[in-house]
């Protein structure tokens, strides 16, 4: 997934269930980071703020449904960053 200012670039957005080791990697300048609620995660998941031209790894486990995805960095999310992740 690959994150540039106010939006996000997702490679897939339907996957199956299953624990995924996904890959973030910010192409913008300003500092980002990714949350993600859906079933198994009703509060929602915050991962580690990083840089421009940075890179990060972390793992989730998804379950059927759907996922709202955001960017939790000041108003990013309400500049537009955000999408869903549909899991069948």
């Amino acid at each position: 997934m690959t994150m540039q200012e106010f939006s996000f670039v997702m490679h897939e957005r339907e996957l199956a269930p299953g624990i995924y080791t996904l890959m973030l990697d910010n192409a913008g300048n300003a500092p980002d980071a990714m949350a993600i609620r859906g079933p198994g995660i009703s509060g929602g998941q915050h991962f580690e703020t990083i840089n421009g031209r940075e890179k990060t790894r972390f793992t989730v486990t998804l379950q059927p449904g759907s996922y709202e995805v955001w960017c939790p960095v000041g108003n990013h999310r309400a500049q537009g960053m955000e999408t869903t992740l549909a899991v069948k």
